[in-house]
Formats: structure tokens, C-alpha cells, sequence
């Protein structure tokens, strides 16, 4: 078990890790190492720097992902049909329910003391 501080250092967290060997350029492991002994990170070794920016890169790749299947979306025919059916279906319940937000939304507020 190692315990780390996370990228935000707002908790420790407690993992189970695994030993493996990267290769990296030399001069990104020294920018690596100097950021870990300016202390800017909040991280502490460089296992938690390699884990944290993977775990960084990872959560990018699958947004980005997302956003693909998104841009399938716009350009699929059939999608597209579903999308118009569906909200011409839901109109009148969206047009009745709409006064109901606009009372939630300017309604006073009670303030916690």
C-alpha cells in the first residue's frame, strides 16, 4: 500500500500500486524533478506526479471521445429524426412545466442562519 496526497491535495488517498519501469527524455523527467522540489504540485513523488498526470491524460482522451461520438451525432440522419420526433413529442409538457421553473427560479429564498 502507498498513501499519496491527490492532484488537488484536498485528501489522501490509500492504493494499492504496481511497480513498473517508463522511459522517458531526459530533460521531461528533470522538468518532472523540478517541479516536485519546488513543491508546486502538492506531490511528493514521483510516482504520484506519473500517476496523476496519466490519470489527467486518460480523463482528456475520454472526453475526447465523447466529443466524437457527439460529432457522429450531428452529422447521422437517423439521429437527427429521433432528436425532432422526440422533442415535438415532449413540447406541450415542456411548454406547460416552463411557468412552473420560472416561479422556482424567481421565488424569495429563505437565508440559513
Amino acid at each position: 500500500m502507498e498513501y499519496r496526497a491527490s492532484a488537488n491535495n484536498s485528501t489522501i488517498e490509500k492504493k494499492a500500486t504496481q511497480p513498473t519501469t517508463v522511459r522517458l527524455p531526459g530533460s521531461l523527467l528533470d522538468e518532472a524533478k523540478e517541479f516536485l522540489e519546488s513543491g508546486v504540485t502538492g506531490i511528493t513523488t514521483m510516482s504520484g506526479l506519473m500517476a496523476g498526470a496519466l490519470k489527467l491524460y486518460l480523463e482528456n482522451m475520454r472526453r475526447a471521445q465523447v466529443d466524437q461520438a457527439f460529432l457522429k451525432m450531428a452529422g447521422d440522419r437517423n439521429y437527427q429524426r429521433l432528436s425532432r420526433d422526440l422533442n415535438e413529442m415532449f413540447s406541450i409538457s415542456d411548454h406547460e412545466s416552463l411557468p412552473l421553473v420560472e416561479l422556482v427560479d424567481t421565488a424569495p429564498r429563505a437565508h440559513a442562519r
